[in-house]
């Protein structure tokens, strides 16, 4: 993995800065995929499409976010030799609570692809409890089984590397 710059963005509500690393190259070497989609890989890590500002709590897409702005990676300074930026911090993915409420939020109004998404990072987000403890019971809340159940009937055209059109069809197995 070579890192690239630090990318500096303003949150989308408040303007607050915070920053995500970007990379010149990376590689899959020791990676896990999950089977509900997740990889997990220590020399291509992932910058988090939905985050959650430090500053106003409130959480937005990531492209949604101003670009402020890029500080090297080796550098505590800006371009301008000023250190503002460097003070920056990384941004967040929200606890899974948060992404529940932004699909309440989004509901009928939003993009059929945006509210898929949010379901899915909440599905990942569900099992990040499993991930790191993977015997441990964790309780299926109302709004996980509402999300689970959502998830079940997921279908969606998907495009293939070579141009065809795919049908994707998610199913989720209840125990």
């Amino acid at each position: 993995m070579i890192p690239g710059p630090k990318q500096i963005i303003a949150c989308a509500h408040c303007g607050a800065l915070e920053y995500y690393t970007t990379l010149r190259s990376g590689n899959t070497f020791g990676a896990k995929l999950y089977s509900d989609g997740k990889q997990i890989a220590p020399m291509l890590p992932q910058t988090p499409p939905y985050i959650e500002c430090h500053a106003c709590h409130k959480t937005y897409w990531l492209k949604d976010a101003a670009k402020v702005g890029t500080l090297p990676w080796s550098s505590s300074r800006d371009d301008k030799g000023e250190s503002s930026w460097a003070e920056a911090p990384r941004i967040q993915s929200p606890c899974e609570k948060k992404f529940y409420e932004a699909i309440e939020r989004l509901g009928a109004d939003g993009s059929a692809k945006d509210l898929r998404q949010l379901r899915i990072l909440a599905w990942h987000k569900r099992n990040d409890a499993y991930r790191k403890a993977p015997k441990a019971h964790v309780n299926l809340t109302p709004l996980a089984r509402k999300n689970m159940e959502n998830l079940s009937v997921c279908v969606w055209p998907a495009r293939s590397d070579n141009g065809c059109e795919l049908v994707v069809i998610l199913k989720v197995i209840e125990k």
